[in-house]
């Protein structure tokens, strides 16, 4: 299903996504503390898909984020290994991964935090 929508998402053009700091994703995982809230500063996304992206035993959720941010293959693998339960098998995803439909799924994700955010200002 992910491979689909990326696959249609490369199709489309590419918007301008707000880097990500590797380093600090990088510290975090060697840290092992709370990765996910780390990611979900970082890439400006909801707690739950970050709580989603940790889940995928795959890796193809992180290869996107990390894919779509622009940051590179060391540090997926970096991440992967540090906080994966079996990152051997995740490795190679991000190779697969196309760049601009990563992008626009990053998009997407950080999309569905600033509707969450305008939301909680309403309701206020």
């Amino acid at each position: 299903m992910k491979d689909e929508i990326l696959r249609r998402n490369d199709a489309h053009a590419r918007g301008d996504v707000a880097r990500i700091d590797g380093a600090t994703l990088l510290a975090a995982a060697r840290k092992r503390d709370d990765f996910p809230s780390v990611l979900t500063r970082a890439a400006a996304i909801p707690r739950s898909v970050a709580a989603q992206i940790m889940a995928d035993a795959s890796g193809l959720s992180l290869a996107v984020v990390v894919k779509g941010a622009g940051l590179t293959r060391p540090v997926y693998s970096g991440i992967c290994i540090l906080t994966l339960a079996a990152p051997l098998a995740a490795l190679s995803v991000y190779d697969r991964v196309p760049r601009n439909g990563a992008s626009n799924l990053l998009a997407f994700w950080r999309a569905q935090l600033d509707a969450s955010l305008a939301r909680r200002d309403v309701a206020a």
